[in-house]
C-alpha cells in the first residue's frame, strides 16, 4: 500500500509540524541531550516496573488460593515481559 493511500484513509495520523523554524547546531545538540536524558529516564522506569512485576508474580507463590492459577500467572507474566521487550526493540528501531 502506498503512503498516499494510507494518509487518505487516516488524514489525522499525520499532523502539521509543531516547530517550523530551523534549529542551529547548538539547538540540535540541546535537543539531542534532552532526548538522551529522557531515554535514560524511560529505561530506568521500565526496568523498575518490570522488577515490580517480577516481585508481584513471585508473591503469588506464597498464597494457597493463588497456587491454583499460578501457571496462568506465569504465562501472563512471560507474555507481558516479551511484549515490553518487543516494544523496546521497536522503539529502538524507529529512533
Amino acid at each position: 500500500m502506498q503512503i498516499k493511500e494510507l494518509i487518505g484513509k487516516c488524514p489525522e495520523a499525520i499532523s502539521r509540524p509543531l516547530l517550523k523554524a530551523r534549529l542551529s547546531d547548538k539547538q540540535w545538540e540541546a535537543v539531542m541531550f534532552i532526548n538522551h536524558a529522557l531515554r535514560q529516564e524511560y529505561e530506568c522506569r521500565r526496568q523498575m516496573l518490570l522488577q515490580r512485576l517480577d516481585v508481584t508474580v513471585l508473591s503469588f507463590q506464597w498464597s494457597d488460593r493463588a497456587k491454583v492459577s499460578v501457571d496462568s500467572v506465569y504465562i501472563l507474566h512471560a507474555f507481558v515481559c516479551f511484549y515490553v521487550e518487543l516494544l523496546k526493540i521497536q522503539h529502538t528501531i524507529i529512533t
